[in-house]
């Protein structure tokens, strides 16, 4: 065949590849994840709540327990809401601060149709919040609390393998160390000195923040208004409630109740801060670094500043540590989208924690961390021009490549072409 019909009839059927791939691409967003956030979400609560349920009747059948019309609950009993029905930690989204205006959950729960920023419910464990308009302006702001859930010790590949031979490779879950103090009481003029036992058992839990732009068409045609055109949030702040334990009890009759443990939070550490895009300096957040603690804000102290008119619990006492809530705060001063010359996309940010939690007595009916799906938040909406350019075919990696590929063959025949046109020159 002639080489000049070749490249007649060769080039423009690549080109017309190349543009049907970029439509294509550009039409179905394969750019993004195929699983978007909500999906994610959902099914991993899903997964979560069946598995629970069932763990939760075995646990039942295995001691007995009979069933009540009403339990007696320590957990928010003006809302009926609860992350879990297992004893130990839990960390509640309390109040939500954007640029001096104060959101409480149970206030936006409670009273949803009044706080049109919100447009999901603000639960204990997420919120999404918009400060304007729904299709331009600032970016959704969404908020996701991971429960805490008992430390896993770290294994290498090689040596979980090779314990997989005699134990079945099951990952050590107990305390990280036990601690005695004496205990000194009167007892008919006669001093009693006794051992109290205090396991410290390390727990973890995450926080992500991240903005979700409206990315599709929208109300206002002002393209400096657009979600992804670099806008900038003000400064917000999310306050925790941490609560040692907030499970029920699962026997409480007229005539029995079962034991339970009393719990204290040790502290709080920031274990990891990962950043998308991947270290993205214009996102500013406190904790800064990975080693600091949040400071804890005693429960009085909260309610007196923050919120008088919260009940305070009476049944804490001021005299041990025991069973009180706890608040911490998060800072964000610096979050939103970006919009470059050759990408746009949404930023976030994902806090790992380290939550020492002193125990005395007996941790017995806790979740079992290997039935916990990992949470692995959904990367933020990203876009870049080779995105645009390089179309993935659903291939992948493997599609970008072979239209970049495609691209090279046509920049070679081009240059040929050129070559040949200017060769007689």
């Amino acid at each position: 065949m002639d080489k000049k019909l070749l490249f007649q009839i060769g080039l423009p059927v690549i080109l017309l590849i190349l543009i049907v791939g970029i439509i294509i691409n550009h039409k179905n967003d394969s750019y993004k994840e195929e699983l978007s956030y909500k999906e994610y979400e959902k099914s991993s609560r899903d997964s979560y709540l069946s598995f629970k349920t069932n763990i939760l009747n075995e646990l039942k059948g295995e001691v007995n327990l009979k069933e009540e019309d009403s339990w007696q609950q320590d957990y928010n009993s003006h809302l009926n809401m609860t992350a879990s029905q297992f004893e130990g930690p839990q960390v509640h989204i309390d109040k939500f601060v954007y640029y001096g205006d104060e959101y409480y959950q149970d206030s936006v729960f409670e009273k949803p149709h009044e706080y049109k920023q919100f447009s999901s419910p603000f639960t204990v464990s997420s919120l999404v919040f918009d400060p304007d308009e729904r299709t331009s302006g600032k970016p959704d702001i969404r908020v996701t609390v991971v429960q805490p859930k008992p430390y896993e010790e770290s294994r290498s590949e090689i040596l979980t393998k090779f314990l997989k031979r005699f134990d079945g490779g099951e990952k050590n879950i107990s305390p990280y160390r036990t601690y005695f103090k004496e205990v000194y009481s009167i007892r008919d003029s006669t001093i009693i000195i006794e051992n109290i036992k205090m396991d410290l058992w390390l727990t973890k839990f995450s926080v992500t923040v991240e903005t979700e732009s409206w990315t599709h068409n929208r109300e206002d045609e002002d393209d400096n208004k657009r979600e992804i055109a670099n806008q900038r949030h003000k400064p917000f702040n999310i306050f925790l409630e941490i609560i040692p334990n907030v499970s029920p009890w699962y026997v409480n009759t007229g005539n029995a109740f079962d034991k339970k443990a009393d719990m204290a939070v040790g502290a709080i550490y920031c274990e990891g801060i990962t950043k998308k895009p991947k270290d993205n300096w214009n996102i500013g957040v406190t904790p800064k670094s990975i080693g600091t603690d949040l400071p804890l804000i005693q429960q009085s102290y909260y309610n007196n500043l923050n919120n008088p008119n919260k009940l305070f619990n009476e049944k804490e006492g001021n005299k041990t540590v025991w069973n009180k809530s706890l608040f911490a705060v998060i800072s964000v001063q610096n979050i939103g989208s970006y919009r470059k010359l050759t990408s746009k996309g949404d930023e976030q940010v994902t806090f790992d924690f380290i939550m020492p939690l002193l125990v005395r007595g007996s941790w017995d009916i806790q979740i079992p961390s290997s039935i916990i799906p990992e949470y692995e938040p959904t990367p933020p909406y990203r876009r870049s021009l080779s995105n645009i350019l390089l179309p993935k075919w659903g291939l992948g990696i493997f599609g970008q490549s072979v239209s970049l590929i495609l691209f090279l063959i046509i920049i070679l025949c081009v240059g040929y072409i050129v070559l040949k046109v200017m060769k007689p020159f």
